[in-house]
C-alpha cells in the first residue's frame, strides 16, 4: 500500500515510475477472499479504518466506495458468565497513557505493568495486557511501554469496514498506474551509491534508477539472505539497520468462519436473563485460546471473525490450519458456553492467510521494541538523498499497524523524493 501510495504522488507529478511487486497481486497485506457461498467479503488480511484514516477515506470517497460504522455491543466471558464490556476501549486507554512516563528509562510493557500502583484494578491490567497481545499484535515481554503510551489514542475504539472489499482500495490506488507496475518481480539485490541506484530480481531483471523506494514489510527488510523474499543492500546501511533493531513484526492469526445460521443470536444460558447476542459486534473470552471475536454488526450475517495475536498467534500458527480450526471451534464454545458440536455442526467453511510464514510479509504488523520508540522515525530519514523508506512500521506514533498509515507513509517518501530533485 506504501508503495501504490509513493507511485501514484510521483507518476502525478510527471516522474517515471517503476514499481516492482513480489506478489502475483497488489495489495500486500491487503487480503480479500470471495466465495460464491458468503455474500460478504472474506478479509483475511487488513480489515478496519481506524479513527479518522483520513488518507484512506479521502481514496475511497474519491473513488465512491461506501465504508460503514461499526456499532454494537462489546461482551467479555468473566466469572463464568457474559457481561457487556463496552468501557473496554476507555479502561484500556487510560491505563497506557500512564505507561512510559518521560525522564524514565524505557521498558516492557510486561515491567511497566507490573510496576505501576497497586490500586489499578486488577480487570485493567488484565484488559491492557489482552490489547497489547490483540490490538498491537505484540509480546508483552518485547514490546516497549514508551512507544504504545506515545502511540495511545481514544480514536483507536472507532473502526469502519469498506463495504464491498478492502481490496477496492489497491485497486483504486493502481488507476493510472498502468504500464508501472511489474508483478512476481522479487527483488533480491539493491546496489546503489548517491544518486543511482541498481535493482535486481529473483528471475535477473534489472532496474536503474535516480532513486528507490523501499516499502517492503519489515519482518522482510530484517530477513537475511538466502531466506526467501530477503533483500540485500549494497553498500549495507547502518541507520537502517540500527531502526530495524527497535523494531518487531507482530503475528496474529484472522480465521474468518462462515456458520449456516448465526446460533449465537439465539438465547444462551451464560447470557443476563433477556439478553441475546444479536447486536454483538466484539466477543471476548480472555483465556481461550482463540480470544477475540466479532461479527459483522450491524450487517446480519452467520459469519464470525476468530483472531489472536501475540505470542498465541506464535503457537497457533505452528499447528497450521487443522489445528486452527480446533483451536477456533474449542475457543467458540468455551466462551459462548455451548456445547462443542453444536458449534462444529453450524459451521460450514472457514479460511486463514498465514502472514507470519508469507516470505513476502514475515508477520502481520509492526510494533516498538524496548529502545525502539524512535526507530521509525529512523526509517524513515532518507538516505543520503537516494534511498527512501516507506511502510506501516516507519508512520508515525499511533499509526504503525494501519493501512492508512502505510499509505502517509508512501506520500511522505514520495515527497522526500520530489524534494531531492
Amino acid at each position: 500500500m506504501a508503495g501504490l501510495a509513493a507511485a501514484r504522488q510521483l507518476v502525478s507529478r510527471g516522474v517515471s515510475v517503476t514499481l516492482l511487486e513480489a506478489r502475483d497481486r497488489i495489495g500486500g497485506r491487503v487480503r480479500t477472499h470471495r466465495d460464491p457461498r458468503v455474500p460478504l467479503p472474506i478479509e483475511l488480511g487488513a480489515e478496519f479504518l481506524h479513527g479518522e484514516a483520513r488518507e484512506t477515506t479521502e481514496l475511497l470517497e474519491g473513488g465512491h466506495v461506501p465504508t460503514y460504522e461499526i456499532t454494537g455491543e462489546h461482551w467479555v466471558l468473566s466469572r463464568g458468565g457474559l457481561r457487556r464490556a463496552d468501557d473496554f476501549w476507555d479502561r484500556v486507554g487510560r491505563l497506557l497513557m500512564r505507561l512510559g512516563p518521560r525522564g524514565r528509562a524505557d521498558q516492557s510493557f510486561q515491567d511497566a505493568l507490573a510496576a505501576l500502583p497497586r490500586n489499578i484494578p486488577p480487570q485493567d491490567r488484565k484488559a491492557a495486557r489482552e490489547f497489547v497481545e490483540g490490538f498491537h499484535a505484540a509480546d508483552p515481554a518485547r514490546a516497549s511501554a514508551r512507544g504504545l503510551a506515545k502511540g495511545a489514542s481514544t480514536e483507536e475504539s472507532r473502526a469502519r469496514r469498506v463495504v464491498a472489499g478492502y481490496d477496492h482500495l489497491p485497486a483504486l490506488m493502481a488507476q493510472g498506474l498502468e504500464g508501472c507496475v511489474r508483478l512476481n518481480s522479487v527483488v533480491s539485490e539493491v546496489d546503489w551509491r548517491r544518486g543511482r541506484v541498481h535493482v535486481r530480481t529473483r528471475d535477473g531483471l534489472a532496474v536503474s534508477a535516480r532513486a528507490g523506494v523501499v516499502t517492503v514489510p519489515i519482518g522482510v527488510l530484517q530477513a537475511e539472505s538466502p531466506a526467501a523474499g530477503a533483500i540485500t543492500f549494497a553498500p549495507d546501511i547502518p541507520g537502517v539497520r540500527r531502526g530495524l533493531a527497535g523494531i518487531a513484526m507482530g503475528a496474529v492469526v484472522h480465521v474468518g468462519c462462515w456458520f449456516g445460521e448465526a446460533f449465537w443470536e439465539r438465547t444462551l444460558r451464560r447470557m443476563p436473563s433477556g439478553s441475546r447476542l444479536t447486536m454483538m459486534s466484539f466477543l471476548r473470552g480472555p483465556e481461550a485460546e482463540i480470544p477475540v471475536w466479532w461479527s459483522g454488526y450491524p450487517v446480519h450475517a452467520p459469519m464470525l471473525k476468530a483472531w489472536a495475536g501475540g505470542p498465541r498467534a506464535v503457537a497457533l500458527t505452528a499447528r497450521g490450519m487443522g489445528g486452527i480450526k480446533e483451536a477456533a471451534l474449542n475457543s467458540l464454545a468455551h466462551t459462548l458456553g455451548v456445547a462443542r458440536s453444536r458449534v462444529a455442526d453450524a459451521l460450514v467453511d472457514c479460511w486463514w492467510h498465514d502472514w507470519l510464514n508469507d516470505p513476502f510479509a514475515r508477520g502481520a504488523y509492526s510494533y516498538p521494541v524496548v529502545g525502539g520508540a524512535n526507530a521509525a522515525r529512523m526509517l524513515a530519514r532518507p538516505v543520503h538523498g537516494t534511498l527512501f523508506f516507506a511502510g506501516e512500521a516507519t508512520a508515525p506514533e499511533g499509526r504503525n499497524g494501519t493501512v492508512d498509515g502505510a499509505i502517509a507513509s508512501g506520500y511522505r517518501a514520495a515527497t522526500q523524493v520530489l524534494r531531492t530533485g
